[in-house]
């Protein structure tokens, strides 16, 4: 059988083509959305590796903060104790 282009088997490779040339651009940017999104998540993961080094860091701060206050109530009570 011919087509009106004039040959069958022209038509079906051009369409075959075509399919493929769809299918693999749509894998194409399947791909480069999975590679955006790894990008994505590198960057997430090191933001929150940064926040807890400097939440960490700050726990650490204020418990050294804590224990200098506690010693200085015990040394003002003290003081009190010996004034009265």
């Amino acid at each position: 059988m011919e087509t009106l282009s004039g040959n069958f088997t022209q038509d079906r490779v051009f369409d075959g083509l075509g399919d493929f040339l769809v299918a693999s651009n749509l894998a194409l940017n399947r791909a480069q959305e999975v590679e955006d999104l790894k990008a994505m998540m590198a960057k997430l993961e090191e933001e929150m590796s940064s926040q807890a080094k400097t939440f960490a860091n700050r726990e650490t701060a204020m418990y050294v903060e804590l224990g200098s206050l506690r010693h200085a109530e015990k040394d003002a009570k003290k003081a009190l104790q010996d004034k009265s």
